[in-house]
């Protein structure tokens, strides 16, 4: 049992176990996997943080946001199927001058 101190039909929960604030717990796991002597195996691990969530009790929502954007890359071999939009430059040249303007 992973809590011993959590009493039969109750939920654990980080809003109500009073954490001293640098306590933040994971569980990761994966599998299954095949481990044949001397093959090489490569283990992709990713950890997804979103800065500035107000805890104990964080709206999850922005995390969930944020595994599904690691997800995707992931599932893509890491290409960026939809990266920021470039944004528009004009150029023009004054004597031996060339001169650039980004537009936002």
């Amino acid at each position: 049992m992973c809590f011993q101190t959590t009493l039969m039909n109750q939920e654990w929960s980080m809003c109500s176990a009073a954490l001293p604030f640098a306590d933040r717990r994971t569980l990761q796991a994966t599998g299954p996997l095949l481990l044949q002597q001397g093959a090489k195996n490569e283990l992709i691990m990713g950890v997804v943080f979103v800065p500035s969530l107000t805890y104990p009790c964080p709206d999850i929502k922005r995390l969930q946001n944020a595994d599904d954007i690691a997800q995707s890359l992931f599932d893509n071999c890491f290409n960026i199927t939809d990266g920021p939009d470039a944004p528009d430059v004009t150029c023009g040249r004054t004597g031996s001058r060339i001169d650039s303007n980004v537009i936002k």
